[in-house]
């Protein structure tokens, strides 16, 4: 549920899903020459984003 706007659906029982396609090229430019530059993800920022999400709990939730 958390995700199910980023899905599309691809069958009447729901088992099998395919992501969006999309192509953000045109905006990665575009902010490229405005001077927006972020780093290749890499395994540190990987866990802070996962030391992040441990600290708001969010492994925790039992409603999903």
């Amino acid at each position: 549920m958390l995700v199910s706007s980023l899905l599309t659906y691809s069958s009447s029982d729901h088992r099998v899903h395919t992501f969006i396609k999309s192509d953000n090229s045109f905006t990665v430019k575009a902010l490229y020459r405005l001077g927006f530059k972020w780093p290749i993800t890499d395994a540190a920022y990987l866990h802070r984003i996962i030391d992040g999400l441990k600290s708001l709990e969010f492994f925790d939730r039992t409603d999903i």
